[in-house]
């Protein structure tokens, strides 16, 4: 699909306003004659991060090694403590993960972090009555979440339906989702395995163009890659965990919009705490129709999060063989919306890899973050 895509196709991805509104009617006045002409309003563009660069002829490089962004206090802190980069990130320098002692002076550094989460992170009424129930209506009409589970390669299976979809420039360039990695390393070069996309954002870029530019407006980021995912069974959920920061730009944030029934959210504290289950629980929250929850680049790092699953699903042999004929464990659709900013893109046709070296500032303290490059000597 993406080799067949030409110039004209890909001017869909520059989004502007659909439609003319004027702001006077094609009249003639009475006391001179003349005709006036209606008069366009400006038209509105939605530019995702990525999409002008020109990747071609690039060499690849990834992101410098060592490089944090968060806020300036936390560096203050691990400067204070004499961390060096392998000590801040997850087992080597080569991770955008952050370890379990750099979340923990987190939490130390920022004590009211957990109680002033909620705040933060969720906005129940982000979108108007007539905006929610528009997006509601474009979520039942994808017909791409219709489908026939099938087992994932692994063997396991994916309790949700799920549509990807990526952005792609004028040379074939998309927006890159790797699928089935949980890697937090650099980005190294995409495998032709590891690509996965279902359909060009452009398909869909009209419809979601309302919350694309609330984001830009509220957030001053503008996202390139999105993900649409359907919860209708009472088994339907997503383990805890904290996205891949492998492809993620440095520093943006992830935004999850939720349309239809309301399906618990919960944050808890990083793993590597091995806190028991009732000391693990951060926030838990069942978030509205058209609601935001706006997860800052620190709070993927310091947290993880998921969709609890309301109800186990049998393990029986004729459950398996009969799961998808089944409606018994049907329930009322809950539909997400996220967007992220990728910093990969992936040319499939060419095999070439691009990494965008552009960061962004989100954070969950008021002060928002800074970039700052550790070195393997202590950071003093």
């Amino acid at each position: 699909m993406i080799s067949q895509m030409n110039p004209e196709t890909v001017k869909q991805l520059i989004v502007e306003t659909p439609g003319t509104s004027y702001n006077v009617q094609r009249i003639k006045r009475k006391h001179d004659n003349v005709l006036y002409l209606p008069v366009k309003k400006a038209k509105i563009e939605y530019k995702p991060q990525g999409l002008a660069i020109l990747k071609s002829n690039v060499v690849f490089s990834s992101t410098p090694a060592g490089e944090i962004v968060c806020p300036q206090a936390l560096i203050d802190a691990i400067k204070i403590s004499g961390m060096c980069s392998k000590e801040v990130f997850s087992k080597i320098s080569q991770n955008k993960r952050w370890s379990l002692a750099t979340n923990m002076l987190y939490l130390d550094t920022f004590p009211d972090t957990i109680r002033d989460l909620k705040d933060t992170c969720y906005h129940e009424h982000f979108l108007s009555e007539s905006e929610q129930r528009h997006m509601l209506g474009f979520c039942k009409g994808l017909t791409g979440l219709k489908k026939v589970r099938t087992p994932e390669p692994d063997g396991n299976w994916l309790e949700r339906d799920t549509m990807w979809y990526s952005f792609v420039d004028v040379d074939g360039f998309s927006t890159v989702y790797r699928g089935g990695s949980c890697d937090y390393h650099l980005p190294k070069e995409v495998k032709p395995r590891q690509f996965k996309m279902d359909a060009a954002f452009g398909d869909i870029v009209g419809s979601v163009r309302p919350l694309l530019l609330k984001i830009r407006n509220e957030f001053g980021e503008n996202p390139n890659h999105c993900v649409i995912t359907r919860y209708n069974r009472t088994y339907d959920g997503i383990g805890h965990h904290t996205d891949k920061t492998k492809d993620l730009v440095r520093g943006s944030s992830i935004f999850v919009f939720t349309f239809g029934a309301a399906k618990t959210f919960e944050v808890v504290h990083d793993r590597r705490a091995k806190l028991g289950n009732e000391a693990n629980t951060v926030l838990e929250l069942e978030p509205a129709s058209g609601s935001l929850i706006h997860m800052p680049w620190d709070m993927n790092q310091v947290f993880e999060h998921g969709i609890k699953f309301d109800r186990s699903k049998p393990l029986t042999t004729a459950f398996k063989e009969t799961r998808e004929e089944r409606t018994d464990f049907h329930t009322e659709s809950r539909y997400s919306i996220t967007f992220r900013t990728k910093c990969t893109w992936y040319n499939p046709c060419t095999k070439k890899s691009y990494i965008d070296k552009q960061v962004q500032y989100s954070s969950m303290q008021p002060g928002g973050a800074v970039r700052f490059e550790l070195t393997n000597k202590k950071n003093l």
